[in-house]
């Protein structure tokens, strides 16, 4: 788990962000959540097309 909270820190902008709303907060963690997602995606990809050759 700490990986993901690693990620988000030096590759994702951080854990602070400057937003006011109710709605913002969990849309901008949504969105940070989705990023790290596709690239996770795309690592296991690239790492399936390196297995095939």
């Amino acid at each position: 788990m700490e990986h993901v909270f690693g990620q988000w820190v030096m590759g994702l902008g951080g854990q602070f962000m400057r937003l006011i709303g109710k709605t913002r907060v969990p849309a901008a963690i949504g969105l940070k959540n989705l990023a790290y997602n596709f690239r996770r995606y795309a690592f296991w990809e690239r790492q399936s097309l390196a297995d095939n050759l």
